[in-house]
């Protein structure tokens, strides 16, 4: 199953040392991105069903010696 968004709040950005910096704005990242924005428009039930990862998958098929056809089974979940 594939959460359609994902909050994550940014305030802090964490140095090598491991030191706290106060971000000078602060936001929250929904974390749509473009694979599951992309799954959504063209109704697909996961990420890779789209035309951005069929191609590649196909290819990879192609080549392969031993692959079976890529076959969805992940439900894409929206959550509004």
């Amino acid at each position: 199953m594939v959460s359609g968004i994902n909050n994550g709040r940014c305030f802090v950005l964490r140095e090598e040392s491991g030191e706290l910096i106060p971000l000078p704005q602060k936001h929250i990242d929904c974390g749509l991105g473009f694979e599951r924005l992309v799954a959504v428009l063209q109704g697909r039930n996961s990420n890779y069903d789209t035309d951005l990862f069929k191609p590649i998958f196909d290819a990879i098929s192609q080549v392969s010696t031993n692959s079976t056809e890529y076959i969805a089974s992940w439900k894409l979940l929206m959550l509004i």
